[in-house]
């Protein structure tokens, strides 16, 4: 095996140099994520989940007063309704779901 010399890199340094470039990749991403996360969060008091579910309910239900028939509309508000605990009004929601496209 010959040795690595002055200006060459052997592939264990390739590898080593590799490996740390996706660990710092993975750790600038970890802080990004970090430091954004709770700026989404950052203007209701309470349960951050909770609060985030009841924005996406009032957004839907704007939707919904625009187009009634959108399944879309009607399937995401059955998911943030069941995720927030509110199981019946999920039920309902999902039934107007296949209601208006009972293929999606």
């Amino acid at each position: 095996m010959k040795k690595a010399t002055y200006g060459t890199v052997s592939r264990r340094h390739t590898l080593i140099i590799f490996l740390g470039l996706v660990v710092l990749t993975f750790l600038v991403l970890i802080s990004i994520a970090g430091a954004t996360q709770p700026a989404v969060f950052s203007d209701s008091g309470g349960d951050p989940l909770k609060n985030f579910y009841e924005k996406n309910i009032k957004t839907q239900d704007k939707a919904i007063e625009i187009n009634p028939q959108n399944s879309t509309v009607w399937t995401n508000k059955g998911i943030d309704l069941g995720l927030s605990g509110k199981s019946e009004e999920s039920i309902i929601a999902d039934d107007k779901a296949i209601g208006s496209n009972p293929h999606n």
